[in-house]
């Protein structure tokens, strides 16, 4: 994380972040996408969501969190 993003996060508008950004990929734990996670990483709208695509999982559920995972963003 960076200083820049924490406006975005505060006001739940990460997806404004990241198309000013230019950023394409996120990759994070599918426990993140969690409603209680959502909400305390500035993406709880169904809208970011659904701009985003699973393209690959990186483990099969054997550690903790579970289920790392690369997404695209379309902007």
């Amino acid at each position: 994380m960076n200083n820049d993003v924490y406006p975005y996060i505060r006001s739940n508008n990460l997806a404004a972040y990241l198309s000013k950004n230019e950023i394409r990929y996120v990759i994070d734990f599918l426990n993140m996408f969690s409603p209680t996670a959502r909400q305390a990483g500035g993406y709880d709208e169904i809208e970011f969501l659904n701009r985003l695509r699973p393209i690959q999982t990186f483990d099969k559920g054997e550690y903790d969190w579970k289920y790392l995972t690369l997404f695209e963003f379309t902007p």
